[in-house]
């Protein structure tokens, strides 16, 4: 529920009546994949949706390349680190006024949970509109000024310095995961 997954649903059949060739991709899985999948279905929109599961990361990454947006409707979300990953593929990032990385990042288009009208006109605007399509991804790069990101384990570490530098000029709380990196290199990175 606190992804907002049935808001994405919704608005994508919005999307999709004035798009008719537009596709959705849906990657990761959770407690309301299967509910998703169902409103997916009554609302008629099988053929548009792909739902890919779990993907490795070199996986993921083809997948935010290709994306022409990446939307992230949840209610609560404490950070979001996919926004940010999304960022520094180029894809323009349309996020939840509620979730804690639309308080940091700039450079992407926010939305009230829950207004469906706002996220399709959002979508729409970001997939119609090539100048802003081109804004978004041009200063969402620069924002976050890194190639990658190299993520890991059962809690998110984000260990390239860049991007680490981007959450913190911003506001938020950037750690570099210095593991068994000698005190004059991990210095060098700071």
């Amino acid at each position: 529920w606190q992804k907002g997954p049935e808001y994405f649903v919704d608005a994508a059949e919005r999307v999709a009546a004035e798009m008719p060739r537009v596709k959705f991709a849906v990657a990761g899985s959770g407690d309301r994949m299967r509910a998703m999948m169902q409103r997916v279905a009554a609302h008629g929109l099988g053929p548009r949706f792909l739902f890919t599961g779990f993907l490795p990361p070199d996986d993921l990454d083809r997948l935010y390349a290709r994306a022409d947006v990446y939307v992230m409707p949840s209610v609560s979300e404490p950070f979001g680190l996919t926004a940010l990953e999304a960022l520094q593929h180029g894809t323009p990032v349309i996020v939840s006024r509620s979730a804690g990385v639309s308080e940091v990042v700039r450079n992407v288009l926010r939305v009230r949970f829950g207004d469906v009208e706002d996220l399709a006109s959002k979508i729409l605007s970001v997939l119609l509109f090539p100048p802003l399509r081109d804004a978004l991804w041009a200063r969402g790069r620069a924002f976050v000024g890194v190639e990658l990101a190299i993520m890991g384990g059962a809690v998110t570490w984000v260990s390239e310095r860049n991007l680490v530098a981007a959450i913190s000029n911003a506001g938020g709380f950037g750690v570099i995961a210095s593991g068994s990196m000698p005190p004059g290199l991990l210095d060098a990175e700071i």
